[in-house]
């Protein structure tokens, strides 16, 4: 049965993770192809400090994160249930910026293609207006999976 969902909506229903490691907040918006989400501010959470540079990795997996939660609004809609996901790759991450630990960030992200169970999708992390991030992760959902080509 399919589910009608209002954006903004939590990540929460949306993402298997929980706290500590659940960095999006909501995802805001879905346009077609696209998607917006929100961060937590990460100073929240034990693994970071507000006076150390974020690292690599955040970056990485708020992508990821931004996905999945944009990939289970799809799948709650449809009337699918959320699935777990497993971030297994990150083709490229360029940093423009160092950012502290203790900032909410706003992700877009865009679904590149799947192929069978793995999905790829190419994110933005942006800090009041401006991309201090963006990259491109790879993203392993067990389960059924629908095709879609690479672009």
């Amino acid at each position: 049965m399919k589910t009608s969902l209002r954006l903004p909506v939590s990540a929460e229903i949306l993402i298997p993770h929980a706290p500590p490691m659940r960095w999006v907040e909501r995802l805001l918006r879905v346009d077609g192809e696209k998607g917006e989400a929100a961060s937590h501010r990460l100073s929240e959470n034990p693994l970071f400090s507000d006076t150390a540079v974020l690292p690599l990795f955040v970056m990485a997996e708020l992508i990821a994160q931004a996905y999945a939660a944009m990939k289970g609004y799809q799948d709650l809609s449809a009337g699918l249930p959320v699935r777990k996901g497993f971030l297994v790759g990150i083709r490229r991450i360029r940093i423009f910026e160092c950012v502290y630990g203790t900032r909410a960030f706003l992700i877009r992200i865009r679904p590149t293609g799947a192929l069978g169970e793995f999905y790829m999708a190419e994110g933005e992390v942006t800090l009041d207006g401006r991309c201090v991030a963006e990259g491109s992760v790879k993203v392993w959902i067990p389960g059924k999976a629908q095709e879609a080509p690479f672009q």
